[in-house]
């Protein structure tokens, strides 16, 4: 719907400072749309599958387009088919072919599914640089939650319900439950295992020796507590 594809069943979607709706033709050059398999043409190389997007896109300045290439890394790719590419390299190339238009809204959806960690790292640092060096409001879709927790605001969708929407941290804050850690009946000889009380879940876990006793500490929970009890309130 945000791309422009599928017609809203209610409600309505508008880009910038709400005149322009993506399902108008100037509302779809607003748009830049990466898809969770990158959309790119295996039998073509690099190099034509971006030509082909900025021709249909209609960009005649190639220097904006060749600083993408720079910046993304992918000047070694260019004469190489997209078939024999790794998927850490076919999703720069897929996101240079979303953004060579210098679209105000990039759509990113699940961008590093399937991209190995190192890649997955170097895809998020190149997309904080392009969000700030083009001035573009980048929104992803994302079941990693340690990434969705590096953008500046982030929001929960189950069943295609929004369940809550704001930074990360105050999110975390609201709904993630704390961890009480104190000390537990010993799991071995030596008196050092603590026990992580969560509600009514307890965790055991070895510390070691050098480790003073936590009597009474308190742990902020994680994103992915956050998520569960908000899974949880809405199945309720």
């Amino acid at each position: 719907m945000l791309a422009g594809i599928l017609q809203p069943t209610k409600g309505s979607v508008v880009i910038g400072d709400g005149n322009v709706s993506p399902f108008s033709t100037s509302g779809r050059r607003c748009v830049g749309y990466m898809s969770q398999y990158n959309g790119l043409y295996i039998n073509l190389t690099a190099s034509q599958n971006i030509a082909f997007h900025a021709r249909i896109h209609g960009v005649k300045d190639r220097s904006f387009v060749e600083t993408l290439i720079n910046r993304l890394g992918i000047q070694d790719l260019l004469s190489r088919r997209v078939s024999v590419l790794s998927g850490g390299q076919r999703q720069k190339v897929a996101l240079a072919c979303a953004i060579l238009h210098k679209p105000p809204l990039v759509l990113l959806d699940e961008p590093t599914s399937g991209v190995d960690p190192v890649s997955r790292r170097g895809f998020w640092e190149v997309l904080y640089e392009l969000s700030k060096d083009f001035n573009a409001a980048i929104v992803v879709s994302t079941h990693y939650l340690e990434e969705a927790e590096r953008c500046h605001r982030i929001c929960v969708l189950h069943n295609g319900q929004a369940l809550a929407l704001g930074l990360p941290s105050e999110l975390i804050e609201k709904y993630a439950p704390k961890v009480n850690v104190t000390r537990s009946k010993p799991l071995c000889s030596n008196n050092n295992s603590i026990a992580w009380q969560k509600g009514s879940a307890w965790r055991e876990v070895i510390v070691s020796e050098k480790t003073p006793p936590l009597e009474g500490h308190i742990e902020p929970g994680g994103i992915e507590d956050m998520f569960i009890v908000l899974i949880r309130m809405n199945q309720n």
